[in-house]
């Protein structure tokens, strides 16, 4: 499977990305714990019921960078290697979502 590139910026909405519709997965996918696959394996059945691409929404950065700016960086994977993963797990497309005040 080849996998999405690391993020797409969503500025101003998800036309022209060239999917024209996908079961979408949300959360930050930091690593692939058995919630984030719990996640993941909802919207793969929704997108195999509809017959549509698997995507994944993702946070960046990281929310916990917003509400607890003084704590040591955090991040399991990088941005390439969150994407590599959810690819190896059905993801067609990661959409990447600004998170701010």
């Amino acid at each position: 499977m080849k996998a999405p590139r690391a993020s797409r910026p969503v500025l101003g909405g998800w036309r022209g990305f060239g999917i024209a519709c996908a079961a979408i997965a949300l959360g930050n996918f930091d690593g692939f714990h058995l919630g984030h696959q719990a996640v993941l394996a909802s919207a793969r059945e929704i997108a195999e019921m509809q017959g549509v691409a698997l995507g994944a929404a993702v946070f960046e950065p990281n929310p916990r960078r917003y509400f607890h700016p003084d704590a040591p960086p955090f991040r399991v994977q990088n941005t390439r290697q969150r994407a590599r993963a959810l690819a190896a797990c059905g993801v067609a497309e990661v959409f990447e979502i600004e998170f701010d005040a």
